[in-house]
């Protein structure tokens, strides 16, 4: 159970010579519907706590026997995530359970801590712990950058589309190494070399064999600029 379930149904057998039923639930649980019969709904608020439910028979008598416990467990709701970003680079608060997704809709597969954006668009993410699912975290708006708003450097990749092994060229040629990462569609890194070395041409063989068919986002930091350039494989 989640704190925060609402009509949530118990019952009874009906008890002999009984004309109602008095009801005990754990803290921060009522009874919604059916109070006094055989059969109830119950809410469970926010701040409700894990407890045993009975139930008695009663009439103009009194109370009968009271049934066994039943055991009922309540699990908290995750706090809700706080989400920020560096680069294309989205990072949760919360170490597990994370879901991310894209404008309201849900990424398949992208449940680590870290997420790459390879779209456009805003980034939320909402954390489930024990089957309890968090409100939704801030929300963040990421813009792709096309390789031909960035002036600052000419990046060349070919051929396109390949089949995982491609040139990649720098103009001008860089004289320090550079980082380049490349994340497929799940935002899973599948190539990290942090300190890329560069000769004069300013080519470099990127070999991502084997890697499946689709489209792959690359990201450089060149001159403390971070660029993106999309990559096509189709075998």
């Amino acid at each position: 159970m989640c704190a925060g379930a609402m009509g949530v149904a118990y019952s009874v057998q009906p008890i002999a010579n009984a004309t109602g039923y008095a009801w005990t639930l754990p803290a921060g649980a009522t009874i919604a519907t059916g109070n006094n019969t055989a059969s109830i709904t119950v809410d469970f608020d926010a701040s409700a706590v894990s407890g045993n439910i009975t139930v008695a028979g009663t009439n103009t008598c009194g109370a009968g026997q009271v049934s066994p416990n039943f055991a009922v467990t309540v699990h908290p709701i995750p706090p809700t995530p706080v989400i920020s970003v560096n680069g294309y680079m989205l990072t949760s608060n919360a170490p597990a359970g994370n879901q991310w997704y894209l404008n309201g809709n849900i990424i398949p597969g992208a449940t680590s801590q870290t997420y790459t954006a390879v779209a456009s668009g805003a980034y939320t993410d909402v954390v489930t712990l024990v089957g309890c699912s968090s409100l939704h975290s801030n929300e963040i708006e990421v813009t792709i950058i096309g390789i031909g708003e960035m002036t600052a450097n000419n990046i060349t990749l070919y051929p396109i589309p390949n089949d995982g092994l491609f040139s990649l060229k720098l103009n001008p040629a860089p004289f320090a190494p550079v980082p380049v990462r490349i994340y497929n569609q799940l935002g899973i890194c599948v190539y990290d070399k942090p300190d890329l070395q560069f000769d004069r041409s300013g080519v470099k063989l990127i070999d991502l064999r084997p890697v499946p068919n689709g489209v792959y986002i690359m990201i450089l930091e060149v001159n403390g600029n971070q660029l993106s350039r999309r990559i096509l494989v189709n075998k």
